[in-house]
């Protein structure tokens, strides 16, 4: 065999075959006259070509027998295929389902709908579609009637697509169902029970955690649900995991009774075998709310959980708080298995005025990644990359930052994004998606969006040097303050700042030069500022923008 020749031919990329990579590289290796360069040219080249084989798209999928068709749940299969199941409204008001199956490349293979001539059937949002033995199976709703609405399970292979049962709850009126996890040849499933309360009753209707185990014939072997406790009313379940004791931990958002002006809090449950509790621990935020919690457990048997914590809120003219422009921070725990007391905690992603960050997913990428999918919206009158972003942050297992990247189909476009799952694909990859708003005017602009990027979540080859965004670390303090603000921003040489009144108006503008990450400046440099809010925009010397509301006073 001619060392050169197979060199070249892998050079050119004429094959990509392994064996002849390997046989290449053991000729290579056993012939003792051979050239420095041709080892490390076939090295190279081997690496290249085996990272070549790397499969990008960003996909925005329309029907046009639709209205609109949005993506509710997404998932990479064993196969190498990707798999949705959407929403569709039809031309005659009608509501269905339709799932699609997609190559490797993201196109389009299979597609079967399903609509009931009496009632609305949709999948959950999310459908947290997963795989067992080849085939898939994801969650729906059957709307009944305004409040009845019963949980649906369906599986799915090779274009067949069959209803399996119907999960309801005893007693309940509706369920939902918001997350699934596959355990062996079985299914585990969260979500919300509705408990009608009777006429005597303020409310009519109380939500509890939702919590059952069904076959992969449809057959159930147990359900059973949680009430709210400590001062709440409502408890509705966002994710599961199993655990080492073979319990299962939940993760969810817990509501106050609906005359009560305190917000939501984030919780996380202990149950055993079947759904019984054995400890719950709340994270409230009474002020201005949490998102629900997402958990998994550790190798160390502990538990990790995430949930957005809400900083600041926008009111309207009336004063009532907007519940979808708020800003959050992204928070990381991990828990003490048995007491669920913290072992740490790291909060991140405190990425400007009203980012209103959403969480959807929380995975375990390998030994020491952990991976957040959601989405968040546009800073208030800012709608630079684009309005509301798809997102994916990266942290080790102790919760440090590794990155961030944020995702939309066009770049510096004026489109919507609504995260609605994520999942690691066969190939090292990561595929996240959901639906678009393209054309804000109406719902006709809702389509299913797909996009596949590799490990570090790149949507196209060496996006580092673009497209890469780290988590920005930075403190200022004191805030309130009377003036002198101090900022800690390591790694920057020169920040440009502006401050901004509530009218919008520059009151300060400078640049500030750092000595060794930090600086000193008062607002009150250009003119006495009155006792208000103002908004600071920072610009960092690498292009970061870092946004805070900060309050003047005179005290």
């Amino acid at each position: 065999m001619d060392i050169s020749k197979l060199s070249l031919r892998v050079y050119l990329g004429e094959t990509t075959n392994e064996a002849d990579q390997s046989m290449c590289l053991s000729l290579v290796l056993k012939n003792k006259f051979c050239r420095v360069w041709q080892l490390l040219t076939l090295i190279v080249l081997c690496t290249f070509n085996s990272s070549a084989q790397q499969v990008y798209f960003n996909n925005v999928y329309s029907n046009v027998n639709y209205h609109f068709n949005i993506g509710l749940g997404v998932t990479a299969l064993s196969s190498g295929n990707f798999f949705s199941a959407d929403q569709i409204s039809l031309f005659d008001g009608k509501t269905g389902t339709l799932v699609s199956e997609y190559n490797s490349q993201g196109e389009v293979i299979r597609q079967v709908e399903y609509v009931d001539p009496l009632h609305s059937v949709s999948p959950s949002w999310p459908a947290t579609p997963i795989e067992i033995n080849n085939k898939i199976y994801f969650s729906a709703y059957r709307r009944i009637s305004g409040p009845m609405i019963h949980g649906v399970l369906f599986d799915y292979k090779d274009g067949i697509l069959n209803e399996l049962t119907t999960c309801l709850f005893q007693d309940s009126v509706s369920n939902t169902i918001r997350a699934m996890i596959p355990e062996r040849d079985n299914i585990c499933l969260v979500g919300a029970s509705y408990k009608h309360m009777g006429p005597l009753s303020t409310y009519g209707y109380r939500t509890h955690t939702y919590i059952s185990k069904y076959d992969t014939l449809g057959n159930k072997k147990w359900d059973n649900t949680y009430v709210a406790e400590n001062g709440y009313y409502d408890v509705y379940g966002y994710s599961v995991d199993t655990t080492i004791d073979n319990g299962y931990v939940v993760g969810g958002k817990a509501e106050y009774d609906p005359v009560d002006n305190r917000f939501s809090g984030a919780f996380i449950l202990l149950t055993d075998s079947i759904g019984s509790k054995i400890s719950v621990r709340y994270f409230p935020n009474d002020s201005l709310g949490n998102t629900e919690a997402h958990v998994l457990q550790l190798a160390n048997g502990n538990y990790l959980l995430t949930y957005a914590h809400s900083l600041e809120a926008w009111y309207d003219f009336m004063g009532r708080i907007q519940s979808d422009h708020r800003t959050r921070e992204l928070v990381i725990a991990e828990l003490q298995k048995h007491t669920l007391e913290t072992v740490w905690e790291k909060r991140v992603l405190q990425k400007g005025w009203l980012n209103t960050l959403v969480i959807k997913k929380l995975i375990q990428q390998n030994d020491s990644t952990f991976l957040v999918f959601g989405g968040r919206a546009g800073d208030l009158g800012n709608f630079n990359p684009h309005p509301s972003p798809g997102w994916i942050y990266a942290f080790s297992q102790n919760g440090d930052s590794i990155w961030y990247r944020e995702l939309a189909h066009k770049q510096n476009h004026e489109e919507g994004h609504y995260v609605m799952g994520g999942s690691l694909t066969p190939d090292g990859g990561m595929l996240m998606g959901g639906y678009t708003q393209m054309d804000t005017t109406d719902a006709s602009g809702l389509r299913t969006w797909l996009i596949k990027v590799d490990s570090i979540g790149c949507p196209y080859p060496g996006c580092d040097t673009v497209y890469y965004k780290k988590v920005i670390a930075y403190k200022l303090f004191p805030n309130p303050t009377t003036g002198e603000l101090t900022l800690e921003l390591p790694d920057a040489e020169t920040v440009d700042l502006s401050l901004f009144d509530r009218n919008g108006r520059i009151v300060l503008q400078k640049r500030l030069v750092l000595d060794h990450g930090a600086v000193r400046f008062n607002v009150h440099e250009r003119l006495p500022l009155p006792t208000g809010t103002y908004l600071l925009e920072l610009i960092t010397d690498d292009g970061n923008r870092i946004i805070e509301k900060i309050m003047v006073t005179h005290d």
